[in-house]
Protein backbone atom coordinates (compact mmCIF):
# COMPACT_ATOMS: atom_id res chain seq x y z
CA UNK A 1 0.00 0.00 0.00
CA UNK A 2 2.93 2.48 0.73
CA UNK A 3 5.77 1.37 -1.95
CA UNK A 4 8.55 3.42 -3.58
CA UNK A 5 10.83 2.19 -6.23
CA UNK A 6 13.43 -0.14 -4.96
CA UNK A 7 16.27 1.37 -7.37
CA UNK A 8 15.95 4.33 -4.94
CA UNK A 9 16.66 2.28 -2.07
CA UNK A 10 20.62 2.13 -2.78
CA UNK A 11 20.82 5.94 -2.81
CA UNK A 12 20.56 5.80 0.81
CA UNK A 13 23.21 3.93 1.71
CA UNK A 14 25.42 5.65 -0.84
CA UNK A 15 25.10 8.68 1.25
CA UNK A 16 26.81 7.79 4.08
CA UNK A 17 29.92 6.77 2.60
CA UNK A 18 30.11 9.82 0.90
CA UNK A 19 29.88 11.62 3.70
CA UNK A 20 32.72 9.89 5.33
CA UNK A 21 34.99 9.88 2.44
CA UNK A 22 37.50 12.84 4.21
CA UNK A 23 40.38 12.07 5.77
CA UNK A 24 39.20 8.68 6.45
CA UNK A 25 41.70 6.14 4.22
CA UNK A 26 43.63 5.39 7.75
CA UNK A 27 40.76 4.71 10.29
CA UNK A 28 37.71 3.23 10.68
CA UNK A 29 35.20 4.37 8.61
CA UNK A 30 31.49 3.58 9.63
CA UNK A 31 27.73 3.44 8.15
CA UNK A 32 24.42 2.03 8.30
CA UNK A 33 21.14 2.67 6.77
CA UNK A 34 18.18 0.95 7.53
CA UNK A 35 14.84 2.08 5.36
CA UNK A 36 11.29 0.89 4.88
CA UNK A 37 11.18 0.77 0.79
CA UNK A 38 7.71 -1.31 0.81
CA UNK A 39 4.33 -1.97 3.22
CA UNK A 40 1.69 -4.11 2.09
CA UNK A 41 -1.04 -5.98 3.57
CA UNK A 42 -4.50 -7.94 2.91
CA UNK A 43 -7.58 -7.68 4.67
CA UNK A 44 -6.37 -4.56 6.12
CA UNK A 45 -6.38 -0.64 5.61
CA UNK A 46 -4.39 1.77 7.40
CA UNK A 47 -4.97 5.53 8.71
CA UNK A 48 -3.75 7.88 11.23
CA UNK A 49 0.27 8.03 10.76
CA UNK A 50 2.50 8.95 14.29
CA UNK A 51 6.01 9.47 14.22
CA UNK A 52 8.54 9.42 17.43
CA UNK A 53 11.84 10.94 15.49
CA UNK A 54 15.63 10.97 17.00
CA UNK A 55 18.55 12.05 15.02
CA UNK A 56 21.84 13.08 17.03
CA UNK A 57 25.80 13.38 16.53
CA UNK A 58 28.42 14.86 18.99
CA UNK A 59 27.62 18.43 17.63
CA UNK A 60 23.78 18.05 16.52
CA UNK A 61 20.25 16.61 17.38
CA UNK A 62 16.95 16.69 15.95
CA UNK A 63 13.51 15.26 17.92
CA UNK A 64 9.96 15.44 17.07
CA UNK A 65 6.87 13.56 18.38
CA UNK A 66 4.12 14.52 15.78
CA UNK A 67 1.57 13.14 12.94
CA UNK A 68 4.27 13.98 10.33
CA UNK A 69 7.77 12.79 9.35
CA UNK A 70 10.57 15.04 9.99
CA UNK A 71 13.78 15.00 7.59
CA UNK A 72 17.12 15.99 9.49
CA UNK A 73 20.36 15.78 8.59
CA UNK A 74 23.68 15.92 10.30
CA UNK A 75 27.30 16.00 9.03
CA UNK A 76 30.18 17.31 11.09
CA UNK A 77 33.77 16.66 9.42
CA UNK A 78 36.32 18.32 12.09
CA UNK A 79 40.27 19.45 10.59
CA UNK A 80 41.69 16.01 12.25
CA UNK A 81 38.85 14.19 10.27
CA UNK A 82 36.85 13.27 13.18
CA UNK A 83 33.50 12.48 11.47
CA UNK A 84 29.72 12.07 12.75
CA UNK A 85 26.38 11.35 10.36
CA UNK A 86 22.66 11.07 11.15
CA UNK A 87 19.86 11.35 9.00
CA UNK A 88 16.51 10.55 8.66
CA UNK A 89 15.41 10.88 5.18
CA UNK A 90 11.17 11.92 4.89
CA UNK A 91 11.40 12.52 0.91
CA UNK A 92 9.35 8.76 0.86
CA UNK A 93 7.00 9.41 3.73
CA UNK A 94 5.19 7.75 5.57
CA UNK A 95 8.34 5.77 4.77
CA UNK A 96 11.03 6.58 6.99
CA UNK A 97 14.64 6.26 5.65
CA UNK A 98 17.35 6.61 8.36
CA UNK A 99 20.97 6.61 7.94
CA UNK A 100 24.25 7.30 10.23
CA UNK A 101 28.02 7.05 9.93
CA UNK A 102 31.26 8.07 11.31
CA UNK A 103 34.94 7.73 10.99
CA UNK A 104 37.95 8.75 13.33
CA UNK A 105 36.33 9.51 16.30
CA UNK A 106 32.36 9.97 15.43
CA UNK A 107 29.19 8.57 16.26
CA UNK A 108 25.53 8.81 14.94
CA UNK A 109 22.33 7.82 15.36
CA UNK A 110 19.16 7.89 13.91
CA UNK A 111 16.12 6.14 14.91
CA UNK A 112 11.63 6.71 13.75
CA UNK A 113 9.10 4.80 15.95
CA UNK A 114 6.10 4.93 13.20
CA UNK A 115 2.47 3.97 14.44
CA UNK A 116 -0.40 3.46 12.39
CA UNK A 117 -3.61 2.30 12.95
CA UNK A 118 -5.25 -0.72 11.29
CA UNK A 119 -8.92 -2.00 10.46
CA UNK A 120 -10.34 -5.12 8.63
CA UNK A 121 -11.88 -5.01 6.18
CA UNK A 122 -12.70 -8.66 6.02
CA UNK A 123 -12.52 -11.93 7.96
CA UNK A 124 -9.93 -14.28 7.67
CA UNK A 125 -6.04 -14.39 8.49
CA UNK A 126 -4.58 -10.52 7.94
CA UNK A 127 -0.79 -10.41 6.70
CA UNK A 128 1.06 -7.58 6.80
CA UNK A 129 4.19 -7.45 4.89
CA UNK A 130 7.15 -5.00 5.29
CA UNK A 131 10.25 -4.70 2.96
CA UNK A 132 12.98 -3.01 3.90
CA UNK A 133 17.28 -1.75 3.12
CA UNK A 134 19.25 -3.06 5.39
CA UNK A 135 23.07 -1.62 5.32
CA UNK A 136 26.14 -1.90 8.17
CA UNK A 137 29.57 -1.45 6.90
CA UNK A 138 32.77 -1.24 9.07
CA UNK A 139 36.43 0.19 6.56
CA UNK A 140 39.47 0.45 6.90
CA UNK A 141 39.55 -1.05 10.51
CA UNK A 142 42.68 -1.42 12.57
CA UNK A 143 43.75 -3.65 15.38
CA UNK A 144 43.21 -1.33 18.58
CA UNK A 145 40.33 0.49 17.44
CA UNK A 146 36.60 0.47 18.15
CA UNK A 147 33.95 -0.07 15.62
CA UNK A 148 30.05 -0.86 15.08
CA UNK A 149 27.42 -0.27 12.50
CA UNK A 150 24.02 -1.19 13.01
CA UNK A 151 20.55 -1.95 11.03
CA UNK A 152 17.65 -2.40 12.69
CA UNK A 153 14.21 -3.06 11.67
CA UNK A 154 11.15 -4.34 13.96
CA UNK A 155 7.74 -4.45 13.35
CA UNK A 156 5.00 -5.15 15.76
CA UNK A 157 1.12 -5.66 16.70
CA UNK A 158 -0.67 -4.38 19.32
CA UNK A 159 2.51 -3.62 21.68
CA UNK A 160 4.14 -6.97 21.99
CA UNK A 161 1.26 -9.51 20.98
CA UNK A 162 2.83 -10.26 17.41
CA UNK A 163 6.67 -8.88 16.63
CA UNK A 164 9.40 -9.54 14.30
CA UNK A 165 12.68 -8.37 14.38
CA UNK A 166 15.91 -8.26 12.00
CA UNK A 167 19.30 -6.83 13.01
CA UNK A 168 21.89 -6.64 10.75
CA UNK A 169 25.48 -5.49 12.12
CA UNK A 170 29.39 -4.84 12.36
CA UNK A 171 31.49 -4.79 15.23
CA UNK A 172 35.30 -3.81 15.44
CA UNK A 173 36.29 -5.48 11.88
CA UNK A 174 36.18 -4.88 8.15
CA UNK A 175 33.06 -6.30 7.09
CA UNK A 176 29.44 -5.46 4.72
CA UNK A 177 26.06 -6.86 5.03
CA UNK A 178 23.48 -4.93 2.91
CA UNK A 179 20.33 -5.98 0.92
CA UNK A 180 16.58 -6.58 0.76
CA UNK A 181 14.38 -8.27 3.03
CA UNK A 182 11.12 -8.59 4.26
CA UNK A 183 9.70 -9.17 7.72
CA UNK A 184 6.09 -10.89 7.76
CA UNK A 185 2.98 -10.65 10.64
CA UNK A 186 -0.36 -13.14 9.73
CA UNK A 187 -2.93 -12.98 12.55
CA UNK A 188 -6.66 -13.78 12.20
CA UNK A 189 -9.28 -10.80 11.93
CA UNK A 190 -13.15 -10.48 11.64
CA UNK A 191 -14.53 -7.61 9.70
CA UNK A 192 -14.30 -4.57 11.48
CA UNK A 193 -11.21 -5.47 14.13
CA UNK A 194 -8.94 -2.58 14.76
CA UNK A 195 -5.77 -2.02 16.18
CA UNK A 196 -2.08 -0.74 15.98
CA UNK A 197 1.01 -1.40 14.10
CA UNK A 198 4.56 -0.20 15.42
CA UNK A 199 7.86 -0.34 13.05
CA UNK A 200 10.73 1.02 14.68
CA UNK A 201 13.68 1.58 11.80
CA UNK A 202 17.17 2.51 13.10
CA UNK A 203 20.54 3.13 12.22
CA UNK A 204 23.46 3.44 14.65
CA UNK A 205 27.62 4.26 13.91
CA UNK A 206 30.31 4.06 16.50
CA UNK A 207 34.27 4.67 15.75
CA UNK A 208 36.98 5.69 18.01
CA UNK A 209 40.73 5.74 17.46
CA UNK A 210 42.87 3.84 19.41
CA UNK A 211 45.61 6.09 20.72
CA UNK A 212 49.03 7.03 19.22
CA UNK A 213 51.26 5.12 21.02
CA UNK A 214 54.98 7.33 21.55
CA UNK A 215 57.90 5.40 20.44
CA UNK A 216 60.07 3.49 23.02
CA UNK A 217 63.08 5.90 21.20
CA UNK A 218 61.03 9.02 22.41
CA UNK A 219 61.19 8.79 25.86
CA UNK A 220 64.62 7.33 25.71
CA UNK A 221 65.89 10.50 24.22
CA UNK A 222 63.89 12.81 26.61
CA UNK A 223 65.28 10.81 29.79
CA UNK A 224 68.65 11.55 28.03
CA UNK A 225 68.19 15.36 26.93
CA UNK A 226 66.72 15.77 30.84
CA UNK A 227 70.19 14.06 32.12
CA UNK A 228 72.14 16.36 30.05
CA UNK A 229 70.12 19.68 31.36
CA UNK A 230 71.02 18.55 34.81
CA UNK A 231 74.72 17.31 33.67
CA UNK A 232 75.29 21.27 32.23
CA UNK A 233 73.50 22.78 35.31
CA UNK A 234 76.09 21.35 37.82
CA UNK A 235 79.32 21.98 35.91
CA UNK A 236 78.22 25.47 35.58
Amino acid sequence: MFHRNVTTAGVLALVVSSALSLNSAHAASVSATASITDISGSLLSFSNHQYLSDASTPFQNGFDASSVLQNYSFNTTAQNGDTSFASIDNSFAPLPQTSAGAAHNGKGAATVLWTFDWIATGAGTALLNLEYLYSATIANYSAGEKAMASSLITVGLDGTQNQQESLHYFNNGDGNTSGFANLLLNFNVNTGDKGTFTVSTASNAFAEMSPVPVPAAVWLLGSAVAGMMGFSRRKA
